[in-house]
């Protein structure tokens, strides 16, 4: 789970403006379960997903690999694709 504090680290660093970061882990799961990510023994899959201002998903990658890199471009682009 990332902290508040690392959250505004990683916004910062990637000049993110006014994005609102979520690490979605609470102990029941409700918001991993909602978008899909599996919650096994307390743990919950990595997942990024991109919404726009109207609540649409417009990008995403899930990985079962915590230790997986993602592809930090490809969000990034969804992102800038939002403001566009």
């Amino acid at each position: 789970m990332d902290s508040r504090f690392s959250q505004a680290e990683f916004a910062e660093s990637r000049e993110l403006g006014h994005t609102t970061l979520l690490a979605a882990f609470e102990q029941k799961g409700a918001t991993a379960m909602a978008y899909g990510t599996d919650v096994d023994l307390g743990f919950v899959g990595r997942a990024t997903f991109v919404i726009d201002k109207r609540g649409f998903v417009q990008g995403a990658e899930l990985t079962d690999n915590p230790g997986h890199k993602r592809d930090e471009e490809r969000y990034l682009a969804a992102r800038a694709a939002c403001n566009a």
